[in-house]
């Protein structure tokens, strides 16, 4: 079973993961890329969960997986820029 489905039945909201969680937008934002290539980079590995954004269940990224997946993909993170 995936992380993601973990996350699903636990309902956390992204206030009380206990350190910043990026939306999908924000993420495409940050690194300057679509919310498309966010996508991909999800199939290559990068990790997200369901929280709970304003009572909506979003997919969000926490910030230390995003710093993880940057720096073992630097190349192809530079390339979506």
């Amino acid at each position: 079973m995936s992380t993601e489905y973990f996350s699903v039945a636990a309902r956390v909201t992204a206030f009380a993961a206990g350190e910043r969680v990026l939306t999908v937008g924000e993420l495409a934002q940050q690194f300057r890329v679509s919310k498309k290539t966010v996508s991909r980079w999800r199939r290559r590995g990068l990790i997200g969960r369901r929280f709970l954004f304003n009572g909506h269940r979003r997919i969000g990224f926490l910030q230390s997986s995003v710093d993880r997946f940057a720096a073992d993909n630097a190349e192809r993170v530079q390339r979506g820029a």
